[in-house]
Parts: structure tokens; sequence; C-alpha cells
């Protein structure tokens, strides 16, 4: 979390700002408030991917199983259907 730090100021003519010490930056307290909320949506989203990669990476071998399944399948229903056909015709007319 992003922690409020006051700016000290030698003079009225510094800025407050310095490039080589962020932490010397003078947020209010909403835009903290704002950069928190962010942060911690940015963490829950890092978060849901990552358990969605993991899932994700679970159910690859599955499909493939499952694919290989339904061609298998489809190989049976194709050769029963000609098992059939040819049952079929020698039925006489």
């Amino acid at each position: 979390m992003i922690k409020h730090t006051p700016v000290q100021r030698k003079n009225k003519k510094e800025s407050g700002f310095s490039i080589d010490a962020p932490k010397n930056l003078n947020y209010s307290k909403l835009m903290l408030d704002e950069l928190n909320l962010l942060e911690s949506k940015l963490n829950k989203l890092i978060e849901t991917i990552e358990v969605l990669k993991k899932e994700n990476d679970e159910l690859k071998p599955n499909l493939h199983l499952a694919k290989e399944e339904i061609q298998n399948l489809k190989t049976k229903m194709n050769e029963a259907t000609l098992k059939v056909e040819n049952l079929l015709g020698q039925l006489p007319s």
C-alpha cells in the first residue's frame, strides 16, 4: 500500500517532487485511497488470472482425451451404420 509522506521543502521555490525520491510525493488522501483501491483490484485480477491459467492447464489434457473419445465414437458409429446398411441390403425385397 502507498503511504502518505508529507514533503519537506527547503524553500518556497521547490516543487516538492523528486524523480530520485518517489516516496516524497505529496499525494492527497483521496488519491492514495484510489491508488490503494486500484492496487487491490489489480492484485485480485492477477490472482484470478493465475487461478484461471492453472485451471486451464488442468483442463487441457481432459479436452484432448474428450476429443479423442469423440473421434473414436464417430468411427464406431460409421462402422455400425455400414453394418446396418449391409444387413438391410441382404433383406429380401
